[in-house]
């Protein structure tokens, strides 16, 4: 169920929220950068960007329920915590990756200030990735997450692998649902939401 955003609690709790998420990933951003490599500086890039985007943006029309908004921060937390990276760096692994960060990192800033974690309608984006697909972020991180389970196949990883594909879809329901009357000619205009061909 949709909640109607009031300016007085929007003021007074979301924007202490918003700073603590970009705490969160301004943290993430420093362990990135901390280590170091060329993929370690554009995830901190990325991380960085978010934590920057949490603060300064558009105050949202429309938000998911309280439990849809929390869900969706443990899903987008949960790349972070629970995939666990190592074995052989093939290069169609790392290609994968760094396929999967540059998507995620074109649909940020094609974002711009209505980039958001939690499911909220802060205006409808059509211009960059979003061209193509619906949620070009989400399928940024599900590739990222493909790239890691290939260099990685372990039980763990593949437990984490099933939760993200469960969580990026839930993610695009919640999200779906708060979008304005114009979501659905944008709808009809870009057919696929994560995947070409598939979903």
């Amino acid at each position: 169920m949709q909640e109607p955003v009031r300016p007085g609690f929007y003021f007074c709790t979301k924007k202490w929220l918003d700073a603590a998420g970009a705490c969160v990933w301004g943290t993430l951003a420093i362990a990135q950068a901390h280590a170091g490599g060329l993929m370690g500086w554009i995830l901190a890039a990325q991380a960085g960007l978010a934590a920057f985007r949490l603060v300064f943006r558009d105050r949202p029309e429309r938000e998911a329920a309280w439990w849809q908004r929390a869900a969706a921060w443990g899903l987008a937390l949960w790349p972070v915590l629970a995939f666990r990276p190592g074995g052989r760096a093939t290069w169609w692994a790392v290609g994968m990756q760094t396929a999967g960060v540059a998507t995620a990192l074109w649909a940020m800033l094609a974002l711009g200030r209505s980039f958001g974690i939690a499911p909220a309608d802060r205006g409808l984006v059509r211009h960059g990735p979003y061209r193509f697909i619906r949620h070009p972020m989400y399928a940024g991180e599900w590739i990222c997450g493909l790239a890691v389970l290939v260099a990685a196949p372990t039980w763990g990883n593949g437990v984490a692998m099933a939760v993200l594909t469960v969580g990026l879809v839930l993610r695009v329901r919640w999200e779906e649902a708060v979008l304005g009357g114009e979501y659905e000619q944008y709808r009809r205009e870009v057919q696929w939401r994560i995947l070409p061909g598939v979903w």
